[in-house]
Parts: structure tokens; sequence; C-alpha cells
């Protein structure tokens, strides 16, 4: 179409009469032969251009992009050689770790029973949270020294046992059994006065239903989790 339009307007353009006339048609032929001459080049470029590029070998070499694996993604929960689930080492938990505000450690004069309590917040003035960890000698339970993981026996059965609270009243608690984890306790007296030293590791909650009756705990379907990965105790025992 660009030949065609230059050809129509030097025509246009050449109406004389006479060797003017013949001048400007040869003018008007040459620079159409001009035109044509450029068109022709610009084809063959064109055509040597894509020849070049149906030449070019496709690089083979092509470098994948590093992919996070997922214990880099912090938004992943990691598995370990049995397909188990590590939730205390990845953030993935709904709670997670645990401020220390207040703490006690008390057991009878008898000895058949521990309790080492801590709380994060004010229990008069909610919310707040607490962490409760128990030993009953009565359900196999024995207050000494010892090191204990814990697999989500049911609070109803368990000789030693750990708990959670998250309290937006005083009457309004949802309650968090250990389902993994251990207890290393190194020092546990049985007097006032005494020593409770411990430390907890990797510990793994999940939201349960308690019966206050029974004192069975059911796992809530969808329920919250919370995750310590590590706390220490060290407080001076009470008895009563």
């Amino acid at each position: 179409m660009l030949v065609l339009c230059l050809a129509a307007c030097s025509a246009d353009a050449g109406k004389s009469s006479g060797a003017d006339a013949g001048a400007n048609n040869v003018n008007n032929l040459n620079n159409v032969n001009n035109v044509n001459n450029v068109n022709n080049i610009n084809n063959l470029n064109n055509l040597n251009n894509l020849n070049n590029l149906n030449n070019v070998e496709p690089d083979m070499n092509v470098t994948e992009p590093d992919m996070p694996s997922a214990e880099e993604d912090m938004g992943m929960a990691v598995e370990d050689m049995n397909g188990n689930i590590d939730m205390a080492n990845t953030g993935a938990c709904d709670e997670n770790g645990f401020n220390v505000t207040e703490s006690f450690a008390e057991t009878p004069e008898d000895a058949t029973s521990f309790y080492y309590e801590i709380f994060d917040g004010d229990v008069e003035n909610p919310p707040f949270k607490q962490f409760s960890f128990e030993i009953y000698n009565e359900f196999g339970g024995v207050v000494t020294t010892q090191t204990f993981t814990f697999d989500g026996e049911s609070y109803a059965d368990c000789g030693v046992c750990l708990l959670a609270f998250r309290c937006s009243t005083a009457d309004q608690c949802d309650t968090f059994l250990a389902q993994k984890g251990d207890v290393e306790i190194t020092q546990i007296g049985t007097n006032d006065g005494d020593t409770f030293e411990a430390t907890f590791t990797d510990i793994e909650f999940a939201e349960v239903d308690m019966n206050m009756e029974t004192f069975e705990s059911t796992l809530i379907p969808g329920g919250d989790s919370w995750c310590i990965p590590s706390l220490s105790a060290n407080e001076m025992v009470t008895t009563f």
C-alpha cells in the first residue's frame, strides 16, 4: 500500500505539459523504483532476521529458582520422619509462648500431690492466662525428680498433667491440654522453703472441652492450639 500511495501522489503532482511533464514522469518513475528497491531491501532484511530467529537454539541451561524449604516457610508445619507435625517450632499455633507475671508452687504436707501455677496477667482484672502443672500420686504420678513426656492423656486419667487456660473473665476460660512436649524436673521439694526447678520443652497444647464433674477432657475439632517452645521454673515451695 505504501508503493501505490506514492505512485498515485507523484502522478497527480506531475500534471504539466511538454518536457517538464516528461521529466516529471521520469522522476516519478525513478522515485517509485527507489521505493520499490527500499521495500525489497527491507523485505530481505526481515526475511534474514526471521531465519536468524529460527536458527537460534534454546538455552537448555536454565537455572531453577530456589524454593524455600518447609523449615524456612514459617507458615508451614514441619513433619518428622514419622509424619508427626512439630507445631512448637513453626510458629503455626494460635497462641505462642507465655509471659510470666506471677507464679507459685505448693504441695500438701503429705506430698501426695504437687502444683506449679504461673499466670500472664492479673486474675483479679481479666483477661489473663494460666499455666498449670500438676502431679497426683492417686493417678500414678510421683512427686520426685524425673523427666516426663506428655501425650494427650485425658485430664481424668493423668498422673502428671499440664493444662493452660485463656480467660476473658474469671468464669469464661478456654481450656487447653498438653498433647506433646517434655518436662525435666531437676529439683522438687516437699517442705516449706524447698525449691522446685524444672524445664518445659516443646510443649504443644490443644483446646479441649472439660467435663467438670468427671474431669474427662475431649479435643475440640478445629479448636485452637498453643505452643510453648521452652519455659523454665525456679520457685520456692509452700505447703498447705
